[in-house]
């Protein structure tokens, strides 16, 4: 019998349902010529990579406060690029160090005081021109309204840094489950703080763009992530969706998905034995999105989901078929 919702799910349910991705997503490594520890990388948030020794790969649960504003900005370039079909336009790959940082940095890009000074608020068309007439030569792109659009975010992510943002980013990265009775609720609050300062981070890349700092208390309601999950609970089928609902429902449907995520990794946990920090919501995501895209972005290694070895077409058939066989009470 199918759930409606996670909450009707006891913690066995969750623990199966997590171990069923577990094994799906090793499966597809294997195929794609991954190993365990290169396949651990994959659950490491961009901005915490640098300060985790080997031995802490897949214990997420020790995400570190952030200091260094160069690299939460360059965080914001790297999400902001993913509004839509921007990331054509924009370009941006890979990790941290690449030539694509490092000249953000050479232009003061990425320094937050320097961008307010240079572009003010991102209110000014002209100023946002100016900026957009500075990268288009890195970029390698004509300026279009995809630019455009992407330089006003750049701006307003500055000033949001500049006007204590980096303390509210830092809150989400650390907030522990002793901390609060409700981390769900916490972290939404700072992902729609994020939502309304800075354009072109809305509902799903205000919460991609934390988890990618090292909140790893939250999930990105992207088109993956829901198809999969709404077959364990209705009520996230709508976080992801487009003008055909009030921004206001919008919200609610997003923060409800993100407790969705939260509510299995917790459940899964109370079962892991030692292996409980390991479950995290941002690995969660993580399963989820090469599950269904089959691409191990790291090694360049991209495998459709017709190929697979094991003969498994569509992870959500398999979900589903797997929920349909559980019974919930």
């Amino acid at each position: 019998m199918k759930a409606n919702s996670l909450t009707q799910l006891n913690r066995d349910h969750c623990w199966r349902i997590y171990s069923h991705l577990e094994e799906m997503t090793t499966k597809l490594a294997e195929y794609a010529g991954i190993g365990s520890e290169e396949l651990e990388r994959y659950f490491v948030p961009l901005c915490q990579e640098d300060e985790w020794p080997g031995e802490l790969l897949g214990v997420t649960e020790k995400p570190r406060q952030l200091e260094n504003e160069e690299a939460v900005m360059w965080q914001f370039a790297r999400s902001l690029q993913n509004d839509g079909r921007m990331s054509r336009a924009v370009g941006l790959h890979g990790r941290r160090d690449s030539d694509h940082e490092r000249r953000f940095k050479e232009m003061g890009l990425l320094d937050v005081h320097n961008v307010c000074a240079t572009y003010g608020d991102g209110r000014s068309p002209d100023k946002v021109n100016e900026l957009v007439s500075r990268l288009c030569p890195i970029l390698s792109k004509q300026d279009n309204d995809y630019l455009r659009r992407y330089a006003k975010g750049l701006i307003q992510a500055a000033n949001y840094l500049k006007a204590d943002g980096l303390d509210e980013i830092n809150w989400a990265i650390t907030i522990k489950p002793e901390d609060s009775d409700d981390i769900p609720a916490e972290v939404n609050k700072v992902a729609n703080s994020i939502r309304r300062k800075v354009h072109g981070l809305g509902i799903a890349l205000s919460r991609d763009f934390l988890k990618e700092c090292g909140c790893i208390w939250t999930a990105k309601p992207d088109v993956h992530l829901v198809a999969a999950l709404k077959q364990i609970n209705d009520i996230a089928t709508e976080a992801n969706v487009g003008e055909n609902f009030d921004p206001e429902h919008r919200v609610r449907a997003a923060n409800r998905f993100c407790e969705v995520v939260y509510s299995l990794a917790m459940g899964a946990r109370s079962k892991a034995g030692d292996q409980a920090r390991r479950i995290t919501p941002y690995r969660i995501d993580k399963m989820i999105w090469l599950i269904c895209t089959g691409n191990f972005y790291l090694e360049g290694k991209s495998e459709e989901r017709e190929s697979r070895k094991d003969g498994v077409h569509d992870y959500r058939d398999i979900l589903v078929r797997y929920l349909n066989k559980a019974d919930t009470t």
